[in-house]
């Protein structure tokens, strides 16, 4: 869906009659931010991989399936 709205915001300022430097600039911006944008994403699921991993490895290393203690 912000894939669809940076280019619905392009479409918007060539619908509009902006000159080619406006939409150079909305161009650069708009990139900056996908880029920062996917750069958080990135990020996270590494970080969200590597807790997943360490909550997984120490219950293996104690000998539990994860699912409990068996009565």
């Amino acid at each position: 869906m912000l894939v669809l709205g940076v280019i619905n915001g392009g479409l918007g300022l060539d619908l509009a009659g902006e000159d080619a430097k406006g939409e150079i600039a909305y161009g650069v911006i708009a990139g900056f931010f996908y880029l920062l944008w996917l750069l958080v994403v990135i990020l996270t699921e590494v970080r969200r991989r590597r807790a997943g991993a360490g909550v997984r490895g120490k219950a293996s290393r104690e000998g539990s399936s994860g699912y409990g203690t068996a009565a």
